[in-house]
C-alpha cells in the first residue's frame, strides 16, 4: 500500500482531506493506545517474574520499532496511586497466571515417597 498523495488530495477536495487526516490521526492513537496498554502488560510481567530487564529491553526495542515513546509513560501510569481500570485487568491477569504452577516438581518413578 502506497502512502496517499496529501498535495494533491488538499487541493482536490480539502474536506475529504481533513476528513482523511482526523481518520488517520484517530487510527494512530488508537494503535498507539493498544502498544501502550502491551508494553504495561510487559512491564508487569517482568516485575512479577523477576525478569524486569528482559521486559525492558523488549518495551524498548518496540519503541525503536514503532519511533514512539512507551516506557516513559507506562512507568508513570505504573508509579500512579490510582491507575487506569485496563491496567486493574492486567495485573490481575498476570497475577492469576503468577500464583499458579507452571507444572510440577518432576519425580522419579517410585521415588514419590509415598
Amino acid at each position: 500500500m502506497r502512502e496517499p498523495n496529501w498535495k494533491q488530495m488538499r487541493e482536490w477536495d480539502f474536506s475529504y482531506y481533513m476528513r482523511s487526516l482526523d481518520l488517520f490521526w484517530d487510527s494512530w492513537k488508537e494503535f498507539l493506545m493498544k502498544e501502550q496498554r502491551d508494553a504495561y502488560f510487559q512491564l508487569i510481567v517482568g516485575i512479577k517474574t523477576c525478569t524486569y530487564q528482559n521486559y525492558i529491553e523488549k518495551i524498548r526495542q518496540r519503541e525503536r520499532e514503532i519511533e514512539s515513546p512507551l516506557l516513559e509513560n507506562v512507568l508513570q501510569i505504573y508509579s500512579c496511586a490510582s491507575r487506569p481500570k485496563w491496567t486493574e485487568d492486567a495485573e490481575r491477569f498476570v497475577d492469576q497466571f503468577k500464583t499458579k504452577p507452571v507444572s510440577p516438581e518432576p519425580t522419579k518413578a517410585g521415588m514419590d515417597g509415598g
